[in-house]
């Protein structure tokens, strides 16, 4: 199963080509192990925790990749929440 999956019709996409293999593997190493599956898919992003829950990315994730590794994180982080 793949934690984080990015597919290429997403508003992300772009994006997630510029960040380097070994961050994403980090992030998804992390969201196997607090039980996170996140997919991106067209101005949508589906995170599946305590609840299945689907929400419209933001503007500032699809314009720089810091943005958008700081707001995986806190979706991971706080999926069970």
């Amino acid at each position: 199963m793949k934690s984080i999956t990015i597919y290429l019709n997403s508003d992300v996409a772009n994006i997630a080509t510029n960040i380097p293999s070994y961050k994403l593997s980090e992030f998804n190493q992390l969201a196997r192990k607090e039980t996170v599956e996140i997919i991106f898919f067209k101005n949508y992003c589906r995170v599946i925790g305590k609840k299945n829950r689907k929400i419209k990315i933001p503007k500032k994730i699809t314009c720089s990749a810091e943005e958008f590794l700081k707001w995986i994180e806190n979706k991971i982080m706080t999926a069970w929440k």
